[in-house]
């Protein structure tokens, strides 16, 4: 067994403990730099960064999850975004109110575009994850010996795995991710690889998988895995105790902001498997087995409480005053 089994075994048997507090967050501003490949690196202990193992060059794209206070701020300009556009629109509405009333006066048939009245359900904002998101995977090695490594120095948070993305396509893992935490002065190391897929979507073993298959069909044949990294991923340079597998979590959903293909990653066992469509968070359903059996064996336990010297006390002062 790899160290980094050994690992993800410490992890899954302390699910249910709280974790450290994590370092506070600044949301104003959200800065990432790839560290590249150097004899000598120098880290910020105050900063995060998240190590990716993969087999070659693959743009992956990740969001930190926003904080409630940056949510709110967002919401705020939201709020006064739209204000402006529905002044904007009550100025826009009467000067196309008065050029089609001017119309109908001469006769003549009025053909201006009524405007859209910006409204909380019509009107469109960035959401707060896409001010919080970044690439990497693709350039700027860190290592390239053995196995390639991409070292991203970024804000300390939460991180969800969103997909894969280039300037002319994309995958989203939006039925089914991962989150993991970033810590400060610590380094999430985690793994990308590309499964190939059957005609079931079961993994398969190479390319042969995509014989013969048309272009589209050879895309829904290439399946996301996120996994833990390999030893490779102890690069020398790392200090030692900085470098912790990542701990995932699943993600049920998450929005196809970019509008691309809808995705998911494979199955990893003991934390995520699906149900055709339904996401399945494997350690919250042990949870839940050991919470119901815990009731069950708890409300046994209760009827058990009366012992056998309660019952013959009874039973005999029932006898005493039958009659005789």
């Amino acid at each position: 067994m790899t160290v980094w089994k050994l690992l993800l075994a410490a992890i899954i048997s302390c699910s249910l403990m709280p974790g450290p507090a994590m370092a506070a967050q600044d949301d104003d501003e959200f800065e990432t730099r790839a560290i590249r490949d150097r004899k000598e690196i120098s880290l910020d202990p105050t900063k995060a960064y998240i190590l990716l193992q993969s087999g070659g060059g693959v743009p992956l794209t990740f969001f930190r999850e926003p904080t409630q206070a940056h949510r709110d701020r967002v919401a705020a300009e939201r709020a006064e975004g739209l204000a402006k556009a529905r002044e904007k629109y009550a100025k826009e509405k009467a000067s196309y109110d008065r050029a089609r009333e001017s119309f109908k006066k001469r006769g003549r048939s009025f053909r201006g575009k009524k405007p859209t009245e910006p409204t909380e359900s019509n009107f469109s904002w960035p959401a707060p994850e896409l001010s919080q998101m970044f690439s990497m995977g693709q350039s700027g090695h860190f290592a390239k010996d053995g196995a390639s490594l991409y070292l991203h120095e970024v804000p300390p948070g939460t991180y969800v795995f969103y997909g894969v993305f280039s300037s002319v396509d994309g995958d989203c893992a939006c039925m089914g991710t991962v989150k993991f935490e970033a810590a400060a002065g610590k380094i999430a190391a985690l793994q990308y690889l590309i499964i190939f897929l059957d005609e079931k979507g079961q993994p398969t073993v190479g390319r042969e998988a995509m014989r013969g298959l048309e272009i589209d069909d050879q895309i829904t044949r290439i399946g996301m895995a996120i996994e833990l990294p390999s030893t490779l991923a102890l690069d020398p340079r790392l200090p030692r105790d900085w470098v912790v597998p990542a701990r995932f979590e699943p993600v049920p959903f998450v929005p196809n902001w970019l509008g691309s293909r809808i995705n998911r990653i494979q199955p990893i066992p003991g934390l995520i498997e699906y149900d055709r469509d339904r996401v399945i968070d494997v350690q919250a359903e042990r949870r839940r087995e050991l919470e119901e059996q815990a009731a069950a064996e708890a409300e046994a336990a209760e009827g058990e409480d009366q012992t056998p010297s309660e019952v013959d006390e009874n039973t005999s002062s029932v006898d005493e005053t039958m009659p005789s």
